[in-house]
């Protein structure tokens, strides 16, 4: 029953079910009419009897559901999610997204959301939050509608593809609000893995993958920009030499604007002053100085060969300054003559002296492969120079060199031949060519063993005087 003193009263009033947004929140259940221009708004009316009252509610609701609610920005022309400041007490809490209102529903009425397009503009997308159809003639202009909970959220963007390349695009699913990329760990490249809406899978966050906080402008997951690649030499432990060895170079990665640097075993490191598994980058953990030692320049952590270096070749191998240098070179050895002209060195022979004056052989990082060969005991023999005036041959004693595994070799003009086919050029080692065979020259092997008897070679002149004087008489007659 109405309360005394509204006897008279004909009308109830009640709250207006509204579709979507459910019962006017500032209306009451009440006798007499609705109040001011409320009638049709938010307020309904019904015509009161003495029964049953006729105000009571009589819809009959079915389960709630959700959309999400946008506002215009007007600095960005874009609508961005509605956000409220929420607080416990005095503890103030910063803003958070307002993912979803709630909305009701009579029994009967389909579900639906709606939402901004990405095109939407203040004018174009009226409705005052997203719950129900689009208001008026917006939808297809600014608006556009879903039939399914919370379907109306604009979904972040993300770049997605194994590469990085792809622009980004919308996420597949609405409730992601992270975007993910492989991680690139430095001076090695990117983790395996591919650019994705949602967070890092398992637990691969923050070692082989990345996470960010998606935005509906742009995939914030794009590729870092990386720099120049650049080449490093990687090193191996040999445990029965105890020592480190060099591998092939590694191609190393890096981010624009991080220095090249590569590092490499000293030469006292063992594995547990040298941990690195590469040569890029810097020294690992607590390692540099111990038994690591870091470089600026690509492939600078070369370990050098060694070479002997100077001018008799008496001094220890030491490491090359070249660090490319694969060679040694050294003074050819010539049997019988000696050591040429030259120096000790890491590199390959100058010019065209290979095999001539210099020598080469394959430097490596233990010691230096161009050490002086051993030599012998030096010996001496005669030397002979044909005079082609006086018809003789002039004699002198060379000192001759030899290796330590040489026998003592002299050689010397054929008693029988004395003239210019006699082609050596000192008495020291074997006769040239085929000299000995055809008896022009003959070979001894104790030193000084090649005198040759002056005696019967001045015999052997005058005989070949003599002849052409006996034909001379012999035609005179």
């Amino acid at each position: 029953a109405c309360p005394e003193g509204e006897d008279a009263a004909t009308k109830c009033s009640k709250p207006k079910f509204n579709e979507y947004q459910g019962y006017s929140p500032d209306i009451k259940y009440a006798c007499g009419p609705c109040a001011g221009g409320t009638l049709g708004k938010t307020c309904e009316e019904c015509t009161g009897g003495t029964g049953e009252a006729c105000n009571k509610m009589a819809e009959k609701l079915i389960a709630d559901f959700n959309c999400y609610s946008y506002e215009y920005n007007g600095e960005t022309s874009k609508f961005k999610a509605v956000v409220s400041t929420q607080s416990t007490g005095t503890d103030k809490k910063k803003f958070y997204e307002k993912a979803e209102t709630n909305c009701k529903r009579k029994k009967g009425t389909a579900l639906k959301c709606n939402k901004p397009k990405a095109s939407a503009t203040a004018t174009t997308y009226t409705n005052k939050d997203g719950c129900g159809p689009c208001a008026g003639e917006t939808k297809d202009g600014g608006c556009e509608e879903c039939s399914t909970e919370s379907c109306n959220k604009i979904p972040i963007k993300c770049v997605q593809g194994t590469d990085g390349k792809a622009a980004a695009t919308d996420c597949t699913d609405v409730k992601a609000t992270k975007c993910s990329q492989p991680k690139f760990i430095e001076y090695t490249g990117f983790s395996a893995g591919n650019y994705a809406c949602g967070a890092c899978a398992g637990d691969t966050k923050d070692k082989t993958c990345e996470e960010c906080d998606g935005n509906t402008d742009d995939g914030c997951n794009k590729p870092i920009e990386t720099d120049t690649d650049f080449k490093c030499f990687s090193f191996e432990f040999n445990k029965d030499k105890k020592k480190f060895y060099e591998k092939a170079e590694t191609t190393c990665k890096r981010k624009k604007g991080t220095a090249i640097k590569c590092n490499k075993p000293k030469a006292s490191a063992t594995e547990a002053t040298y941990t690195n598994k590469d040569g890029c980058g810097p020294c690992a953990g607590e390692t540099k100085d111990s038994g690591c030692e870091e470089c600026s320049a690509e492939s600078c952590n070369k370990i050098p060969i060694k070479c002997v270096q100077g001018t008799d070749g008496k001094a220890d191998a030491t490491d090359c300054t070249e660090l490319t240098a694969t060679k040694c070179s050294k003074p050819k050895f010539i049997e019988h003559t000696g050591f040429s002209k030259g120096n000790y060195a890491c590199g390959v022979c100058a010019g065209d002296t290979k095999d001539k004056t210099c020598e080469e052989c394959d430097g490596n990082t233990d010691a230096g492969c161009n050490t002086p060969v051993k030599t012998g005991a030096d010996f001496k023999c005669y030397t002979y120079k044909y005079n082609t005036t006086s018809k003789t041959y002039s004699q002198a004693d060379t000192t001759c060199k030899r290796l330590s595994t040489s026998d003592i070799l002299c050689n010397m003009p054929f008693a029988k031949n004395i003239t210019e086919e006699y082609t050596n050029t000192d008495g020291c080692g074997a006769c040239t060519g085929e000299t000995k065979k055809k008896e022009q020259c003959k070979e001894c092997n104790t030193a000084l063993c090649n005198k040759l008897d002056m005696s019967s070679a001045h015999h052997v002149h005058i005989a070949a005087l003599v002849l052409p004087l006996q034909a001379l008489v012999y035609f005179l007659l």
